[in-house]
C-alpha cells in the first residue's frame, strides 16, 4: 500500500485489479462514486469489453463524462482533468454570479476558483471566492475578473502542468481546448 500510494499509477492498476474480480453493478457503483478522472483512468486499465460494459450501466450522464475524459492520454491534461468546476457568463452581476456558484458548486467537492466564459465558452477570466464575496452585489464579473488567465492546453504533458501549477503557485488550472474553449 505505501509503495502504490507514492505511486499514483499504481493505485490505478491496483484498483484496476479490485475492480476486475467484482460483479459488474457492484464495479460500476464504485467506479461512478470515484472522482471522474480517476474513474477514467480505472476503465482505461481493464479491457475494453470490461469498461464498455461498466459504463453501460452507469448513469448516461456519468459514463458521458468518463468517455469524454478516456479520450485523452492519463499523461496529459485532459487525461488529469476534472470537468467539475465553476463558470459563470461575463455579464452577470456578481449577485446572480453568486446564486449561480450556489446551484453549480453543490456537486462540485472542491472549488477553488471559478472561470468566466463567453456565449461560446470560452475562457474569459477567473475569480476567487474571495474576490466575489468582497464585491458589492451589483458590480458586473467582467470588472472583478483577472483577464489574463494561466491555463494549460488539453494535451500538455503532466510534467509541464506541475511546473505550471508550481511556478504560478496555483491550487487548480483550467484546460483549455485548441481554440481555447473550457474543458
Amino acid at each position: 500500500i505505501a509503495a502504490a500510494r507514492a505511486n499514483p499509477r499504481r493505485i490505478v492498476e491496483v484498483a484496476a485489479a479490485v475492480v476486475g474480480d467484482l460483479p459488474d453493478e457492484q464495479a460500476s457503483d464504485i467506479i461512478e462514486e470515484m472522482e471522474p478522472d480517476a474513474g477514467a483512468d480505472l476503465l482505461a486499465d481493464l479491457p475494453q469489453e470490461r469498461a464498455d460494459a461498466l459504463l453501460n450501466l452507469m448513469e448516461p450522464e456519468e459514463a458521458a463524462e468518463l468517455r469524454q475524459l478516456m479520450r485523452y492520454d492519463p499523461e496529459s491534461a485532459g487525461g488529469l482533468m476534472t470537468l467539475d468546476f465553476v463558470a459563470v457568463p461575463q455579464d452577470l452581476t456578481v449577485a446572480a454570479a453568486l446564486q449561480t456558484l450556489r446551484e453549480q458548486a453543490q456537486e462540485i467537492d472542491t472549488l477553488y476558483y471559478v472561470y468566466v466564459v463567453d456565449d461560446e465558452g470560452h475562457l474569459q477570466g477567473v475569480f476567487s471566492l474571495r474576490d466575489l464575496i468582497l464585491a458589492a452585489p451589483t458590480q458586473r464579473i467582467e470588472e472583478i475578473m483577472e483577464r489574463d488567465v494561466v491555463r494549460v492546453r488539453v494535451d500538455t504533458d503532466q510534467r509541464d502542468i506541475a511546473h505550471t501549477v508550481a511556478h504560478y503557485d496555483l491550487l487548480a488550472v483550467p484546460v483549455v481546448d485548441e481554440e481555447d474553449h473550457l474543458l
